[in-house]
C-alpha cells in the first residue's frame, strides 16, 4: 500500500496531521501545535486544554487560516514565539499578530493584535480558552467582574443550559496540594459557557458576551487587540512528567444491558443489492431509522421505499415523524404508515423549524400516535444538539423516551479534539437522565459532521467546487472513525443509553460505500467497499451486556467489554502512535483479531479475510499501531453475574 493511500485508511486524508512541539514554561509543560497551545499541565494536572483564537463567520462556522512569519524559541524552561495568522475566506481577509511568551516562574502571555481589511459579518473575533473536565468538574471557581467585583461559584456537574459566568475578566480555580491556577482577559469582556451541550470535553472561555447582538459588521480597517495572563499560586515543587503514562485497561465488575443498536436509511440510494443485504444482515442490527419528512413533495414515495428497505433487512423501523407546524393533521400520515404499523418500533415526533418537539405537538399528537401504533414506543425531543433539548427541555410525561443527536465537529474538527468529544459525551446521557422523568434516552442519529445548522443566522458560504458536501466527512472510510465510533458506544452504551443510531448504511455517511459513488475523486474509497466502521459493529453484533472498563489514559487508549457467547474486549487506538495496552486478567488467554491499516484495504474487499486472521492469544498485554481496533475473546465460558 502507498504512502498516501495508507494515510487514507488511516485517517481519511492523504498528507500526515502536523506533529505538536513539547515546550515549558517553569513548571508547566505544554503542546504548541498550529499557532495554538494545548494541554498546558502541571505534572499530571492538566490545567488548561487549550488556548487559541477564532474568527467565525455570521453562521458560527469557523474561517480558516495559514500561519505566516512564524518563529518559535526555547529554552529548557520558556520560549517565545512570534508569527502571523492570516484568515481567508470568500470576503474575508483578516491578519492577526501573535506573540506567545512561556517563563520559567510559570507564566503564560498570550497577545494578538488583529486588523481586517475586508468588510465581513461576523459572530465572534479572539480568545477562546478551554477548561478541562476531569480537573475542574463539582470544583470550586472564583469569577473576576468587569466591575471590579469577585464570585465564589463552581464548575457545573450536571451540564449547565446556559452560561455558568458571565461579565469575566478572569478566573482562580485550585489545581492540587494547595496550588492555584490564575487567568486574565483584557480587550474584551468574557463569558464562560459549558460546551458539554455540543460534547466538547471542556469549559470555554469565549468573547464577544453572547448577550450583545450579533453578527456584527467586522469594517476594513477594524481592530481587535486582547491579552491572556496564567500565572500559578502556591507551586512548591516541580511536577514535570518524565515518564509515558502506561495504559492499563480494567473492568468495574458489574453488568449492563447493552443497548439497541440501529443504522439509518442511506441519502444516496435506494434499494440494496444482494451482497449488501447479506452484509448488511450480518450486522444483527436492532432498527433501521426513517426520516418522513412531510415537507417534501416526494415524502409518500420515499417512505414506500425506506419501507420496503426495512422489510428487506427483515428489522423494526425507527421512524423520525417531521411535521410541518404544530398543528400538522396526522391523518395523511397515518393513511400511509399504517400498513406498516407492526413493523414500526418507535416513533420521534419533529416539527419543522422547530429545536425541539413543541408542548403543544405533544399534547395534539401523542395520543392519536399510541391509538394508531400501539406497540410503538413514542418519543421528542431534538433532531439537533443536545444543547437544543437542554436549553429548552421537552415535557415528557406522555412520552416514552426523549431523542437528540450527536456529531463530534460543532466546534472543531481535528483529530485530537474529535477524540476528546468521548470524554464528555456520558454527561449529556446523565444530564438527559435528569429531567427525562425516568423516560429511555435515545442519541440518534450520530454523524461524523454535522446535518444541519440549528443556529445559522443566514445562507452558508458557497463551497469551493472541489469541496465534498458539508455533512461528509473523507474520515468516512478511516480507521479514525472505526475507533472514534468504537469509543462512542463504549462511552454512550455504559452511560445508559437505551437506543442509539450509528450513521447510514450506505456511501459517503454510511458503513460501505456505493457500488456507483457520487464523488469518485473528491471521496477515494474503491466502489462497494466496506469501511473500517462496518467491522466495529459487526464485532458487536449479538452483544447481550456490556461491562463498564475504564482506561488510565483514556484519550490515548480505552476498550468495550461485551458479552455474547464468550466475553469479548475491543480495544481502540486513539493516537497515531503505536500503544502498549495492559489487560484485565479475563483477556490473558483467548483468541485476537486486530483491524490495521496493513489489512484495511484487503479486507473493505473481502470481509472474510479479517475474520480468517483470528490467532491464538496468551499474554497480560499486547501493541496496538495507529488507529487501529484489537478485538479479544477470552477462552473462559462464564456467564456475566447480574
Amino acid at each position: 500500500m502507498n504512502d498516501p493511500t495508507r494515510q487514507l485508511w488511516l485517517t481519511g486524508s492523504k498528507v500526515p496531521p502536523g506533529s505538536a512541539q513539547l515546550l515549558r514554561a517553569g513548571p508547566l509543560s505544554l503542546l504548541y501545535e498550529n499557532g495554538f497551545l494545548r494541554y498546558i499541565r502541571w505534572g499530571r494536572w492538566e490545567v488548561l486544554r487549550m488556548v487559541n483564537f477564532a474568527l467565525r463567520d455570521h453562521n458560527w462556522g469557523t474561517i480558516p487560516f495559514e500561519i505566516q512569519a512564524e518563529r518559535v524559541q526555547t529554552n529548557p524552561s520558556s520560549f517565545d514565539i512570534t508569527y502571523q495568522a492570516r484568515f481567508s475566506q470568500t470576503g474575508v481577509d483578516f491578519t492577526f499578530v501573535c506573540r506567545i511568551a512561556g517563563r520559567d516562574d510559570g507564566e503564560i502571555v498570550f497577545q494578538i493584535e488583529g486588523q481586517s481589511s475586508s468588510e465581513f459579518l461576523t459572530n465572534r473575533a479572539g480568545f477562546t480558552v478551554l477548561h478541562p473536565l476531569r480537573e475542574c468538574v463539582g470544583k470550586p471557581l472564583t469569577i473576576f467582574h468587569a466591575d471590579g467585583t469577585k464570585e465564589a461559584r463552581a464548575f457545573p456537574e450536571l451540564i449547565s443550559p446556559h452560561q455558568p459566568a458571565k461579565e469575566v475578566t478572569g478566573f482562580r480555580w485550585p489545581l492540587s496540594n494547595g496550588a492555584e491556577a490564575e487567568i486574565h482577559f483584557a480587550g474584551e469582556v468574557f463569558e464562560m459557557e459549558d460546551q458539554r451541550n455540543w460534547t466538547d470535553a471542556s469549559f470555554k472561555t469565549y468573547c464577544t458576551p453572547l448577550s450583545r447582538p450579533f453578527p456584527i459588521q467586522m469594517k476594513k480597517g477594524d481592530r481587535v487587540r486582547q491579552e491572556i495572563r496564567l500565572k500559578l499560586h502556591g507551586v512548591v515543587e516541580n511536577q514535570l512528567r518524565t515518564e509515558r503514562d502506561s495504559i492499563r485497561i480494567s473492568g468495574k465488575g458489574f453488568w449492563l444491558s447493552f443497548p439497541e443498536v440501529g443504522v439509518a436509511c442511506s441519502s444516496g440510494k435506494r434499494g440494496f443489492s444482494s451482497e449488501e443485504l447479506t452484509r448488511l444482515k450480518a450486522l444483527k442490527l436492532s432498527h433501521y431509522r426513517v426520516d418522513v419528512n412531510g415537507t417534501e413533495a416526494d415524502w409518500l414515495e420515499q417512505w414506500q421505499a425506506k419501507a420496503q428497505e426495512a422489510s428487506q433487512l427483515g428489522i423494526p423501523m425507527e421512524l423520525a415523524l417531521h411535521l410541518e407546524s404544530a398543528e400538522d393533521s396526522l391523518e395523511t400520515f397515518l393513511d400511509a404508515l399504517a400498513p406498516h404499523a407492526s413493523r414500526i418500533a418507535s416513533i420521534t415526533v419533529f416539527v419543522r423549524g422547530e429545536k425541539v418537539t413543541p408542548a403543544e405537538t405533544v399534547a395534539t399528537h401523542i395520543r392519536n400516535l399510541r391509538r394508531a401504533f400501539p406497540r410503538a414506543r413514542i418519543g421528542g425531543g431534538t433532531d439537533a444538539f443536545f444543547a437544543e433539548l437542554n436549553r429548552d427541555r421537552v415535557e415528557t410525561s406522555s412520552l416514552d423516551y426523549v431523542n437528540f443527536s450527536l456529531n463530534p465537529q460543532v466546534h472543531a474538527s481535528d483529530v485530537l479534539s474529535i477524540i476528546e468529544t468521548l470524554e464528555a459525551q456520558p454527561a449529556t446521557v446523565e444530564t438527559a437522565a435528569s429531567f427525562a422523568g425516568g423516560r429511555e434516552v435515545h442519541v440518534s442519529p450520530v454523524t461524523l459532521k454535522m446535518r444541519w445548522n440549528p443556529n445559522a443566522t443566514g445562507p452558508e458560504p458557497e463551497r469551493p467546487p472541489e469541496a465534498l458536501p458539508a455533512d461528509v466527512d473523507l474520515r468516512q472510510m478511516s480507521l479514525f472513525a472505526a475507533v472514534w465510533t468504537l469509543g462512542c458506544i463504549k462511552q454512550l452504551a455504559e452511560s445508559g443509553v437505551r437506543l442509539m443510531t450509528l450513521f447510514e448504511t450506505l456511501g459517503e455517511k454510511g458503513l460501505m460505500h456505493l457500488e456507483e459513488p457520487a464523488y469518485p475523486e473528491r471521496f477515494p474509497a474503491p466502489a462497494g467497499s466496506l469501511f473500517p466502521v462496518y467491522f466495529v459493529l459487526r464485532e458487536l453484533a449479538g452483544a447481550e451486556s456490556i461491562q463498564p472498563v475504564q482506561s488510565t489514559v483514556p484519550l490515548a487508549a480505552d476498550g468495550l467489554w461485551i458479552h455474547k457467547q464468550r466475553d469479548v474486549l475491543l480495544l481502540a487506538n486513539y493516537t497515531a502512535c503505536r500503544q502498549q495496552i495492559e489487560l484485565p486478567e479475563m483477556f490473558h488467554r483467548g483468541a485476537l483479531r486486530v483491524l490495521d491499516v496493513e489489512g484495511a484495504e484487503q479486507w473493505s474487499r473481502s470481509p472474510g479475510d479479517y475474520f480468517q486472521t483470528t490467532r491464538d492469544f496468551v499474554g497480560d498485554s499486547l501493541e496496538l499501531d495507529a488507529y487501529a481496533m484489537a478485538v479479544l475473546e477470552s477462552d473462559r465460558d462464564e456467564p456475566p453475574a447480574r
